[in-house]
């Protein structure tokens, strides 16, 4: 299910949208500030993002340039990953990766605080005509597993959460 974010100080209007998005099947978050909103962005990973640009404190321009700013560099342990670089380290040595395998990786460590289906892998990198081909998606992970973690039978890094998909464990 993807996750639409509004922020909008005004309940009126998010009492107008919402419900529409709900019965498109949308999961919805609402912040009704811009500080809070920059939590929900980090903590959801969402999909879309509404904003109002007019909002007391801090307003909707302040919240997109923090959102820009964020830090693109994730390290768990041994492995790093600059996703505006699109460099990935292991033990200090680059990490070649297929485009496809950079692209689910990225999938996976956009979403990190949170599960992504094979289905969402699979629409958002290989496209939505693809997505019945979840088995692309196994693949691929068996593949990440063998160039990223220490011990690729005992992932710790990329797991899988069954009957759900998978998760990118950045505490480690």
């Amino acid at each position: 299910m993807q996750r639409i974010l509004i922020v909008d100080d005004d309940p009126g209007i998010v009492a107008a949208i919402m419900p529409s998005l709900k019965a498109q099947g949308y999961d919805i978050a609402v912040a009704h500030d811009g500080d809070h909103a920059l939590s929900l962005f980090t903590q959801l990973a969402p999909d879309l993002v509404l904003l109002d640009l007019v909002m007391p404190s801090l307003h909707g321009i302040a919240v997109l340039r923090r959102g820009r700013s964020e830090q693109t560099v994730i390290q768990c342990a041994d492995l790093v990953i600059d996703t505006s670089r699109r460099l990935v380290q292991r033990q200090g040595q680059i990490v070649s990766l297929t485009p496809i395998e950079y692209a689910v990786l990225a999938e996976l460590v956009t979403h990190r605080n949170g599960v992504v289906t094979a289905r969402q892998i699979v629409q958002r990198v290989w496209g939505p005509q693809y997505i019945d081909s979840t088995d692309y998606v196994k693949g691929v992970i068996r593949r990440l597993r063998l160039k990223l973690e220490p011990d690729p039978s005992h992932p710790r890094y990329i797991l899988t959460e069954p009957h759900v998909g998978y998760r990118f464990n950045h505490s480690e």
